[in-house]
């Protein structure tokens, strides 16, 4: 049985690709930021096959956490850095476990043998992060994609430039070590949408959606999302 490392296996994407990997015949580990907040994970430990899954502290800025959560693994998904809008302390909440996270992830990967895919879960901030909007000189409705130069700003949003800043050290760990034994893929979500496995109520994820129910309704394309059962 292959093993997977999903680090924010816990999260709106991070559940569904958990329950994947569970039901194509994976050992599955899933990353826990609280081991003892059970209430958070308990969706991941009612999925069918969670007897071949398992919950392991990891702090991606903890070195030592990292080799341990990474070894033995054949894959390892990347989707745990904070998706946070409203921050105290951009540096401490974001840039920090963002950026330095995903360093020492590449460190770590680089150093475990058994890897062989590593999926890095990023942003269409990682192209833009000026998005939903254009790039500035852009105007609306012009097709803008990931064979542009990628477009920066260190005046819009936190999140934004943290997510772009970690695909920018991805890009250049690439380049700096042409001769990989593990293949590397990212994937850069413009907006993911649909119900939630977790009931937590502290999902900034689900909170946009209800902010698009409440504020953007009657948009047709919105109301047909809701009235298929997004509640």
């Amino acid at each position: 049985m292959k093993t997977v490392g999903i680090i924010g296996g816990a999260g709106f994407i991070g559940s569904y690709v958990t329950q994947q990997f569970l039901e194509n015949g994976y050992r599955v580990k899933v990353s826990a930021t609280d081991i003892s907040n059970k209430e958070k994970y308990a969706h991941l430990s009612a999925l069918p096959h969670a007897e071949n899954m398992e919950l392991t502290p990891l702090d991606v800025q903890n070195l030592d956490q990292l080799k341990a959560f990474a070894a033995g693994c054949d894959l390892l998904v990347h989707g745990g850095t904070p998706f946070q809008l409203e921050v105290e302390d951009p540096q401490r909440d974001l840039f920090d476990p963002t950026i330095k996270g995903t360093e020492n992830f590449l460190q770590v990967v680089s150093e475990t043998p058994t890897v062989k895919k590593v999926v890095f879960i990023a942003s269409v901030a990682a192209i833009n992060t000026n998005f939903p909007l254009p790039p500035e000189g852009l105007a609306d409705g012009q097709v803008f994609s990931e064979n542009d130069k990628p477009y920066f700003n260190q005046e819009n949003h936190p999140y934004a430039q943290a997510k772009f800043l970690a695909n920018e050290a991805v890009n250049r760990f690439i380049t700096e070590n042409p001769d990989l034994g593990f293949e590397i893929t990212s994937v850069s979500p413009v907006g993911v949408m649909g119900i939630a496995m977790s009931a937590r109520e502290d999902s900034t994820s689900m909170g946009i959606q209800f902010l698009f129910k409440n504020k953007i309704a009657p948009n047709p394309f919105i109301q047909m999302f809701y009235d298929l059962d997004v509640n």
